[in-house]
């Protein structure tokens, strides 16, 4: 517990040092978020964008915004507080739940340290910090796939199915993750001459990116 509240300490004092630093408005209109809050506001309506938005960018571009993270912050943002807010305080709170997963990861299958691991993915990619402190989903992806790798490794494959669901809702990589498992599923059974049949959950993840398409 303690090492917990050191790394959410860590993630949310240098998220709001560069907050402070270069201000809340460079922070709501950089990356991709004003796109996200476009999704939130209108989902995937080409009238209503049109009609509400100025962006120099053809209509056909906003569905490559993949549709949980509008949801979620159209839910966070139901409590009050606005979508801006919601956006980049999501993010955070992501930042905070993938931190926390990798040293649970790193922990049980002794992989290292994992207080010093987990806070090195806060700062180490290069970008990590910049994204984590602006609208993004980048850490929620990142959340979703560690969990789902964590129950996985695990041989809960329902719980990692539905949670790798959530990265490919979250954004196009998380598939990436179904390749993953697909390769560790083939290795398996050539290797053990036995395919492991319990492991067919994970596939929710092709037919809910079938979906999004």
């Amino acid at each position: 517990m303690r090492d917990w509240v050191i790394l959410a300490t860590v993630a949310v004092v240098s998220t709001m040092a560069l907050w402070t630093a270069v201000g809340m408005q460079t922070i709501y209109s950089n990356y991709d978020g004003p796109y996200y809050l476009v999704i939130a506001r209108c989902w995937y309506d080409k009238e209503c964008i049109g009609r509400n938005f100025s962006f120099p960018l053809p209509l056909e571009y906003y569905p490559a915004h993949f549709p949980l993270y509008p949801a979620i912050i159209n839910i966070v943002s139901s409590t009050g507080i606005n979508k801006l807010q919601a956006m980049v305080g999501l993010n955070v709170l992501a930042t905070i739940g993938a931190a926390l997963m990798l040293y649970r990861l790193v922990a049980e299958q002794k992989w290292g340290n994992p207080l010093l691991i987990s806070a090195a993915w806060l700062f180490v990619w290069p970008r990590m910090w910049v994204v984590r402190s602006i609208g993004s989903p980048e850490t929620l992806l990142v959340a979703w796939i560690l969990a789902s790798m964590y129950f996985f490794l695990k041989k809960k494959y329902l719980w990692a199915g539905v949670l790798g669901s959530m990265a490919v809702m979250t954004k196009p990589p998380g598939v990436l993750l179904l390749a993953a498992y697909g390769c560790w599923w083939l290795y398996e059974g050539i290797k053990n001459k036995k395919w492991i049949v319990s492991a067919w959950p994970v596939s929710l993840m092709a037919v809910v990116l079938a979906g999004i398409f």
